[in-house]
């Protein structure tokens, strides 16, 4: 499903480069593709499932992903800002709260 590849990168444009909202990228997506984009956030979480798993592993329990301390402090440092809107965005899109997580990375 090209929602996979589109969830992805709208994460990273409106968390890393802060250069927009989601209703920015879905219009300009829609725009050039002719296309209508529904339930991004679902799959921005699929997207992104992966490095929440690796998060929680970096921060909580290492032997879940074999991440590491390199891997943690990247995280902590680099990434947090995409660490805390994954956070939220998984409240917001299924209800559920990563407050182990949240509470891990202050």
């Amino acid at each position: 499903d090209f929602r996979i590849d589109l969830g992805f990168t709208a994460t990273i444009e409106i968390v890393m480069t802060g250069c927009g909202s989601l209703q920015s990228v879905v219009d300009m997506y829609e725009e050039i593709s002719g296309k209508e984009v529904k339930d991004l956030e679902y799959f921005m979480l699929l997207a992104n499932l992966h490095n929440i798993m690796r998060m929680y592993s970096a921060a909580i329990n290492y032997d879940i992903t074999g991440e590491n301390d390199h891997t943690k402090q990247l995280f902590l440092s680099e990434f947090k800002i995409y660490v805390e809107y994954l956070i939220k965005l998984v409240k917001e899109v299924t209800g559920i709260s990563l407050d182990t997580l949240a509470e891990a990375i202050k």
